[in-house]
């Protein structure tokens, strides 16, 4: 009998720490650093392009369940690197002083 996992495409359980890489050197570069957010977003995208690359091409070579695996095991250690960096990223806290990207001059002279 074909396993379902075979079947299917395979799973990418790492694109939510992809996401999460991306939102994080954003707001990174706003807040400490106060770049505006239009200038971070394709530094994001291309720093995001670049570790995608590095860690999807050895982990494309695994198949069914053991790329599913490793792909899941690669979102939970960016997970806990997010977590457990406290003077990179906060913590569980989370960023304070975010001015929102759209409208922000009109928003912020009111």
């Amino acid at each position: 009998m074909i396993s379902y996992l075979a079947i299917q495409a395979n799973y990418l359980f790492v694109k939510g720490a992809f996401y999460g890489i991306g939102a994080y050197l954003s707001a990174i570069l706003t807040v400490k650093y106060g770049w505006n957010f239009w200038q971070t977003l394709p530094i994001s995208v291309l720093f995001v392009t670049l570790v995608s690359a590095i860690i999807g091409y050895p982990a494309l070579r695994l198949r069914d369940a053991h790329f599913a695996v490793t792909t899941f095991y690669l979102a939970h250690f960016v997970y806990l690197v997010f977590l457990n960096e406290t003077p990179l990223t906060e913590g569980p806290l989370g960023f304070k002083g975010i001015c929102p990207a759209v409208f922000t001059h009109e928003v912020l002279s009111k």
